[in-house]
């Protein structure tokens, strides 16, 4: 019984320490709650505010914030309860929330189903890493249907009105974001091992 105590009150803390790592100045996550039978999940912020959106399992990143102010929670999740679904990013600005959410891929490496073979290799990273602008970047390698690796850089500026996702056309785009890294104004976000989506 006592070590059962012990282990609840340690995922207590682990899942305190979760929600509480993403803030922005003052602003935080406070509470995530799952909606019975559905997979719709509400967020809850320390200013009172509180959000539902269609995504469960989730888990806060950090708050990014346009040039003038609106935070953005950048965060993981999976848009089904029960399913086999790699984690995703997601960006969701705190107002005007729209129905469906742009999907990020997981950083990671990740291996075909029918043949173990590496077919993905993604690395994320976000803060101001390109320019004074915050954005989510991602740097891809994947393997095409010639069989050959490719890559395929994209990012999500956080914009006043609207975040658009676009393909980075910096060709010293890991040496730009590696000097903003070097300056801790941008962050990697660790990658995981697993499986691409068929």
């Amino acid at each position: 019984m006592f070590e059962s105590l012990i282990k609840s009150m340690s995922l207590f803390i682990l899942i305190a320490l979760v929600v509480n790592s993403a803030r922005s100045d003052d602003l935080k996550v406070t509470k995530i709650d799952s909606v019975p039978l559905s997979n719709e999940s509400q967020i809850t912020f320390s200013n009172g505010d509180a959000i539902s959106v269609s995504v469960v399992r989730i888990k806060p990143i950090a708050f990014l914030k346009s040039s003038i102010g609106e935070p953005r929670l950048l965060m993981s999740g999976a848009s089904c309860t029960n399913c086999d679904m790699t984690d995703a990013i997601y960006l969701i600005p705190l107002k005007n929330q729209s129905s469906v959410l742009p999907r990020g891929v997981y950083p990671g490496n990740f291996k075909a189903y029918d043949t173990g073979k590496l077919i993905e290799k993604h690395r994320m990273f976000y803060g101001r890493c390109l320019s004074e602008k915050e954005s989510v970047v991602w740097l891809s390698n994947f393997v095409g249907d010639d069989q050959e690796w490719h890559i395929r850089n994209s990012v999500i500026y956080v914009g006043d009105q609207h975040d658009e996702p676009v393909l980075l056309a910096i060709e010293n785009a890991s040496e730009v974001i590696a000097r903003h890294v070097t300056n801790r104004e941008c962050r990697e976000l660790k990658g995981i091992d697993g499986f691409a989506e068929p």
